[in-house]
């Protein structure tokens, strides 16, 4: 992982800072840790339907935070 890259500084603060505020929006929250799980879980499910390292996805997604934390993707065609 590269150590620039958004994933790579999220996880270090999931690691050093877990229950610090990564993403609020109105009345819900969610800390580093839980967001760093949250894409350890996409990037399981994206796995388990046969996406591959390397591979490139498209997620379609509007700008809130249950698009940015629970995004569940559709069965594959």
């Amino acid at each position: 992982m590269r150590k620039d890259s958004v994933l790579a500084y999220i996880k270090e603060y999931a690691k050093t800072q877990p229950d610090t505020l990564a993403v609020c929006e109105l009345r819900k929250t969610v800390t580093y840790e839980q967001y760093f799980m949250n894409i350890r879980k996409m990037a399981a499910v994206l796995m388990s339907a046969g996406i591959q390292k390397d591979e490139h996805v498209i997620l379609k997604c509007t700008q809130n935070i249950n698009c940015l934390l629970y995004t569940s993707p559709s069965p594959r065609d």
